[in-house]
C-alpha cells in the first residue's frame, strides 16, 4: 500500500473534519507517522516558552478546564490559528495530550484564571471534548497542565507582555502582526520606570530577533497607516515601505492622499535621500521606468575625487531632479 505524503494526510484529515466534524474518525484514518510528525512540531514550543520565562522556574499544575477564561480581547490581538493548523493541533492533543503547558494568571477574584498563552490549545481541547463526548478518551482532557502566575505575582502590563512574547515565538506571523508586536513591546518597555527595565537588547534576545529588524518594525509602526497598509497587504516590499520613514508625518499623509493609486515598489524606490521637496517627490513617483539598456564604462579620476565622482554618478542615476539639472546644464 502506498504511503500517503504529508500533504495528502493533512488534506484527507481536513476533508473528513469538514464533512462531519468527527475528529475521532479522522485520527483513526491517518497514519501514526503523520500523528508523530505534527506532534513533534508542538513539542519544540517548550524550549521557546522556557526562553521567555527566563530564570523563573515554575512547576506545572493541573487546572480544570472550566476555570480557564480567555484574556481580554484588547490584550490579545493575535488572530486565531488557520483551520489547517487547528486540525493539526487537535490531532496532536487527541493522541498525546498537551505537550506545552498553558500559561495563566489568577483572576483578582480568585475564582479562575486568564489564559496568557495557550488560547488555541484550550479551544482545541474544548472542541475535542465536544466532538468525542461519547468516546472513551485517551487522556483526561478536562485537566489542563498550566504554569500559574498568582494574582499578586505580576501586574496587567506583565500579563500583556507574556501574551505577546509567547505568541510571537510560537507563530508564523503576518508582517502586520509582527510590527504590532514590536510596537506594543517597546511601548511597555517605555512604561517601565525603574532602572531595571528591559532593554532593546534583552527584547531581541527573548524574541530571537535581529536588532535591525526591530528598529525597522518600530519605524513602520509609526508610518502613515495608509502607507503601511500597502506593505501589510503585500502590494509593496519591505524595502519600499521603509523609504517613507525619511519623511515627516505631514509629507507621508500628502504622499498617500495624492499618489495612493500609483504607489508601486519601483516608483517608491525612486525616493532616495536626495528627494526632499514635494516637487521632487511628485517627479519621482510619476516617473515611468524606461527599458533602455545599460552599459559599463570606466573613467580615470584623481584618487582624492573618486568618492565624490561616485556620489555624483549615483545621484544622477537615482535623483530625477539632479538628473534634470545636469541634462539641462550639459545640453
Amino acid at each position: 500500500m502506498r504511503c500517503l505524503s504529508v500533504l495528502e494526510r493533512r488534506e484527507k484529515m481536513g476533508k473528513q473534519l469538514a464533512n462531519n466534524d468527527d475528529l475521532f474518525a479522522a485520527v483513526k484514518s491517518v497514519s501514526q507517522e503523520g500523528i508523530h510528525e505534527v506532534s513533534e512540531e508542538f513539542k519544540l514550543q517548550n524550549q521557546k516558552i522556557e526562553r521567555v520565562l527566563g530564570d523563573e522556574k515554575k512547576e506545572k499544575e493541573l487546572v480544570d478546564i472550566s476555570l480557564l477564561s480567555d484574556s481580554p480581547r484588547e490584550w490579545n490581538f493575535f488572530p486565531p490559528l488557520p483551520a489547517v493548523k487547528m486540525i493539526q493541533l487537535k490531532l496532536s492533543i487527541f493522541e498525546n495530550g498537551i505537550w506545552t503547558p498553558v500559561i495563566v494568571w489568577e483572576k483578582q477574584t480568585g475564582d479562575g484564571y486568564y489564559i496568557l498563552s495557550g488560547h488555541n490549545r484550550v479551544h482545541a481541547l474544548r472542541e475535542i471534548m465536544t466532538e468525542n463526548a461519547r468516546q472513551t478518551w485517551k487522556h483526561d482532557y478536562s485537566k489542563v497542565p498550566c504554569i500559574i502566575y498568582r494574582k499578586d505575582e505580576i501586574d496587567e502590563a506583565k500579563a500583556q507582555e507574556l501574551i505577546i512574547d509567547t505568541n510571537y515565538i510560537q507563530r508564523e506571523l503576518t508582517p502586520k502582526t509582527r510590527v504590532e508586536v514590536i510596537a506594543r513591546r517597546t511601548k511597555y518597555m517605555r512604561y517601565q520606570k525603574n532602572g531595571n527595565g528591559e532593554t532593546i537588547d534583552q527584547l531581541i534576545n527573548t524574541l530571537g530577533l535581529k536588532k535591525t529588524a526591530v528598529y525597522e518594525d518600530i519605524s513602520i509602526s509609526l508610518l502613515n497607516p495608509g502607507l503601511s497598509e500597502l506593505y501589510f497587504d503585500g502590494k509593496i516590499t519591505r524595502k519600499a515601505v521603509l523609504r517613507f520613514t525619511q519623511f515627516s508625518p505631514e509629507i507621508q499623509a500628502w504622499i498617500f492622499e495624492n499618489f495612493k493609486d500609483v504607489l508601486t515598489t519601483d516608483r517608491i524606490l525612486n525616493l532616495n535621500k536626495f528627494v526632499r521637496t514635494k516637487e521632487q517627490i511628485k517627479e519621482a513617483l510619476t516617473e515611468e521606468k524606461t527599458t533602455e539598456g545599460n552599459t559599463k564604462t570606466s573613467i580615470t579620476v584623481p584618487k582624492s575625487k573618486v568618492k565624490k565622482v561616485r556620489l555624483i554618478a549615483s545621484a544622477y542615476l537615482s535623483d530625477p531632479a539632479f538628473k534634470k539639472m545636469c541634462d539641462e546644464y550639459f545640453s
